[in-house]
């Protein structure tokens, strides 16, 4: 019992002190605040409503999103045209424009990270689905389930000029998940 104690000590202090490792590589998102959130995804998504942002709302301070965050760079890196961009959302600072989107910044939440698709300023898809009577479904955050509950191969053929449904590198870059 006593090792049992000084087990969940140590295990405590550790939980405590070191934190999990940062993604620091190559990525094509920009970090938005509210102001430039209105201003460049949806005022400016108004006037193109072709344009499609793919929103990532995360807490720096959450598991999952720390998890997410080398998949989302490299879906950036992959996908990133000019009808066709990146960014990401600091709930932690912006916890307005969180509930804006109805995402809870709680720390029991299960909508962190939340992945939000924009088309022309409005919300068009988003990853986990909440339900009507407030249930989160359980979000998928892999390479293969971006791309495919995004659609992001159609997406970026579509901003490449061809149009059509596929070839756009998702199935190609499976090495990537």
């Amino acid at each position: 019992p006593r090792l049992l104690v000084w087990y969940l000590v140590l295990f405590g202090v550790l939980e405590l002190t070191v934190y999990q490792p940062v993604y620091r590589g190559p990525c094509r998102y920009e970090y938005l605040n509210p102001m430039e959130f209105d201003d460049r995804v949806v005022n400016e998504g108004k006037d193109k409503p072709k344009d499609s942002w793919l929103v990532c709302f995360f807490a720096s301070w959450s598991p999952p999103c720390v998890h997410v965050e080398p998949t989302f760079a490299k879906l950036s890196e992959r996908f990133t045209t000019q009808s066709l961009r990146f960014a990401k959302v600091d709930v932690a600072r912006w916890p307005v424009l969180a509930k804006k989107h109805g995402i809870s910044t709680s720390g029991v939440s299960k909508q962190l990270p939340t992945i939000i698709l924009f088309e022309g300023g409005r919300e068009v898809a988003r990853i986990p689905h909440v339900y009507p009577d407030g249930r989160v479904a359980k979000g998928r955050f892999f390479w293969s389930d971006l791309v495919k509950g995004f659609e992001l191969d159609m997406r970026y053929a579509r901003s490449r000029g061809s149009g059509g449904g596929g070839g756009g590198g998702g199935d190609a870059d499976k090495k990537n998940k």
